[in-house]
């Protein structure tokens, strides 16, 4: 008998910081990698099935960035008007996954927060949208 998928959904706040202001279309990139990398890694740590890894950004004006990934195979879909420049960027994160266990899917958070770091050279922080959620990413 197999055993059931269970799901242990994780929220967080994360917010991405530049050294200087960077145009909308580097941010939507940015934000499409660190979700495809959530996915990449959720679906390379075993039998898991993604439900939804969400990310939604909110600015001034009522404008606003949303992105989502369902699986490893699809890119981000990327939705919304931020500013046309900026250099931080807050968002409200949920990632939905089957058969992982939390602490892995928060390891595998603070990883892909790793990996974008590096490859824009700014810094990401997690803030805790559930207990227990390591909250650097250094």
């Amino acid at each position: 008998m197999e055993k059931p998928m269970i799901l242990n959904p994780l929220a967080a706040h994360v917010r991405f910081s530049a050294d200087r202001m960077l145009p909308e279309h580097q941010w939507r990139d940015h934000l499409a990698k660190f979700l495809e990398s959530i996915a990449r890694r959720c679906e390379a740590s075993g039998p898991s099935v993604i439900g939804h890894i969400k990310a939604l950004a909110l600015f001034d004006d009522h404008r606003y960035l949303r992105a989502s990934v369902v699986s490893s195979r699809h890119p981000a879909d990327l939705e919304g008007k931020p500013p046309g420049e900026f250099r931080q960027m807050e968002i409200t994160l949920n990632v939905l996954v089957y058969g992982l266990e939390r602490s892995v899917i928060e390891s595998l958070v603070a990883e892909a927060g790793i990996e974008i770091e590096q490859s824009f050279g700014g810094s990401i922080q997690l803030s805790p949208g559930n207990k227990g959620l390591r909250t650097d990413f250094i």
